[in-house]
């Protein structure tokens, strides 16, 4: 049984998916709500997950931070992409600047 499990108001260290003290129904209900609630972004209730807007948020999101963390390169992020793909998407991305 993982420690997780375990009911922390016990002496009895019964498991949170039967608790038998009130106590472990209370934690183990808000242990519940804690594991459903997806991790939220500011962005995440403009979009719908998966959509082609959500996608490029989080690419942003994660190539910002490599970037800031010093993990990569600008040149290592964008070498899957041939010359003429790196010259669409700025265009692209210039578009979609004007659009604002």
């Amino acid at each position: 049984m993982k420690k997780e499990n375990i009911c922390p108001g016990c002496g009895r260290h019964c498991d949170l998916n039967h608790p038998h003290c009130k106590y472990g129904r209370s934690y183990a209900e808000k242990l519940q709500k804690k594991r459903e609630k997806a991790p939220s972004y500011k962005w995440e209730a403009y979009t719908e997950k998966g959509d082609l807007a959500w996608l490029l948020f989080l690419v942003s999101r994660n190539w910002k931070k490599a970037l800031k963390k010093g993990e990569t390169t600008e040149e290592k992020l964008l070498a899957a992409w041939t010359e003429q793909e790196k010259e669409t998407l700025r265009e692209m991305l210039e578009r979609m600047r004007e659009y604002r």
